[in-house]
């Protein structure tokens, strides 16, 4: 009921308040409660569906979302009041920085629905152990079906949160934690510790990827607070500052001849999520690197809805070589591939013009001609169709996590990104190493490279290493336009794409 509190206080203008808090036997604050408005103990037994959690938010669909009180194209996946430690006794909040509270004050501020649901048909949840099998995963699609019919179809619905993988839905606790950290090392300097157990059959990473497509199918895109810096305070404020209507890119400098070398792009990600992004932007912009080093910072520019004032920061503050491009499939985080056909037995049309005209908006709103990383999940190849809309507008090229159709569509070139390399500060020179093994067929090439959450100086450092250990290679670190546009000539004068 933690999640249901929260969408009723937005909605009413209500306070929540745990019942049995300390907080009520305060001397000092006693006689300054408000009277009591809706109390949600004991009032959901399982008569409807069998589970007193399903029920609830059905409860909270009908009363709250359908009844069209929430927000129209917000809500909230944040992990509810459940113990953070499964398995042990009593109730435990271990890590405090991510349990979403802090994250709250904007999605209740703005009215948002919240939940908390297994994404898998194949297990019950261990937060509701006797439910059967995929009731949770039924119940999101209803709400999730009740935030369209609530918008009418007429935009894309942005959900806050993420899987919370560490607690809840995934089988974390039988391997080692750090297979999934976004940097190697990250946990441990965040005091983030490998123990606990979440009690679900499915890894991870699958689990963040069925909930995507769950999402998409849905005209549903993540801003995706992930474990680990999941903290953001005080949004709700920060909400009101007043972007200008349009900001200005760096023009795309000359385009230099095509020659026989290596052109590589960094693709610095992964800032799906505000909360990344602003825990990470005063750090980096303040490196002493920037600026002598071209960078392509790939920030999804709908989260400027929540963090308005970090792009305003950038855009202020960029250097003449560094430029901003969309991140995990452009203004959200969605597999696109699902956006038509059957969509997961979803029943809702098409969505694919939507989508277009959603990412045009933010995309001219912050000069964006480049989509970075496209992420289909489970879903495959991306179709011609698809790839015709992107072209539309992201002109000046798309990077891809899974394969496509052709490499070239209307003028926009498509490359799959070639690897994921996770530099470490301690030996910078075997992620050169590894961006060399990489390397297949003559020259000249065109590759991408993945990094999460790294900074100027690496990016610096990584590409001065490749140079002197492996100079054969002839190697030239790109900013996007001229990598993209380099591609584009390429492809045109009868270059064979380069292998996916």
């Amino acid at each position: 009921t933690s999640n249901l509190a929260a969408t009723i206080c937005g909605v009413e203008g209500w306070l929540p308040a745990r019942a049995g808090s300390p907080l009520f036997s305060l001397e000092s604050l006693q006689g300054l409660w408000p009277d009591i408005k809706v109390d949600l103990r004991g009032k959901f037994t399982g008569a409807v569906t069998g589970s007193a959690k399903c029920d609830a938010y059905l409860w909270a669909r009908d009363h709250y979302l359908s009844a069209g009180k929430c927000h129209p194209s917000l809500m909230a996946y944040m992990v509810d009041a459940f113990t953070q430690r499964p398995g042990e006794p009593g109730v435990r909040y271990p890590s405090l920085d991510n349990s979403t509270l802090a994250n709250r004050d904007y999605y209740i501020a703005e009215k948002a629905f919240f939940m908390d649901l297994n994404v898998w048909p194949d297990e019950t949840p261990v937060d509701d152990p006797g439910q059967r099998p995929g009731l949770d995963r039924e119940i999101l699609f209803s709400i999730l079906k009740a935030q369209y019919e609530r918008n009418e179809g007429k935009c894309f619905t942005t959900v806050g949160g993420f899987i919370p993988w560490d607690q809840k839905y995934t089988n974390h606790g039988l391997e080692d934690r750090s297979k999934h950290e976004p940097i190697p090392g990250l946990y441990k300097q965040l005091g983030i510790s490998g123990e606990g157990r979440a009690f679900g059959n499915h890894d991870p990473v699958p689990t963040e990827w069925e909930y995507a497509a769950i999402l998409s199918a849905h005209n549903a895109v993540m801003d995706a607070d992930a474990l680990g810096l999941v903290y953001m305070g005080n949004a709700s404020a920060w909400r009101h500052f007043p972007l200008r209507e349009r900001y200005e890119q760096n023009p795309p400098p000359p385009l230099p001849d095509l020659e026989q070398k290596t052109y590589v792009l960094i693709y610095m990600g992964d800032y799906d999520s505000a909360a990344w992004l602003q825990r990470h932007v005063p750090a980096f912009f303040r490196d002493p690197a920037r600026g002598r080093v071209p960078i392509g910072w790939a920030f999804n520019p709908n989260l400027a809805d929540r963090a308005p004032i970090v792009f305003d920061y950038v855009y202020r503050h960029k250097s003449a070589l560094d430029w901003f491009i969309a991140g995990d499939s452009g203004a959200g985080y969605l597999n696109p591939n699902l956006l038509i056909g059957d969509r997961l037995g979803s029943g809702l049309p098409d969505a694919l013009d939507l989508w277009v005209a959603h990412n045009t908006r933010y995309y001219q709103r912050f000069g964006y001609t480049i989509t970075g990383f496209v992420i289909n999940g489970f879903h495959g190849k991306m179709p011609l169709r698809i790839q015709e809309a992107y072209s539309r507008f992201s002109p000046d090229g798309v990077g891809m996590q899974l394969g496509f159709d052709q490499p070239l569509v209307n003028g926009t070139p498509f490359l799959r990104h070639t690897r994921d390399i996770y530099p470490q500060a301690e030996h910078p020179e075997a992620a050169a190493d590894e961006m060399r093994q990489f390397l297949k067929g003559e020259k000249p090439r065109f590759v991408i490279y993945r990094w999460i959450l790294q900074s100027p100086t690496m990016v610096e450092t990584v590409s001065r290493l490749c140079r002197e250990r492996h100079p054969e290679e002839n190697w030239e670190f790109c900013d996007p336009y001229t990598f993209f546009r380099l591609y584009r000539k390429y492809l045109e004068s009868g270059g064979a794409p380069m292998r996916q």
